[in-house]
């Protein structure tokens, strides 16, 4: 497992519970991907596409382009 994904991993869980998604597939069935992709980003186990990361970035309440400073050392 890369640290850096697996470093996004952790943000997006937190955030997803911080949401109030207690569990992941409450999260997914609230977005245009699978419950797999999002169990693999959350894992840090892939990469996902740009798209994705828009997609949850957005779903999450982050500014676009927040996954990348993740995966670039911020906050």
């Amino acid at each position: 497992m890369d640290d850096v994904l697996a470093r996004v991993g952790r943000y997006v869980v937190s955030r997803r519970v911080a949401l109030g998604y207690r569990h992941r597939i409450e999260l997914a069935n609230d977005l245009p991907i699978t419950d797999r992709t999002l169990a693999d980003i959350e894992h840090g186990a892939r990469e996902a596409s740009p798209g994705t990361y828009a997609v949850l970035e957005n779903k999450l309440g982050w500014s676009p382009g927040s996954i990348d400073a993740l995966r670039a050392g911020g906050e």
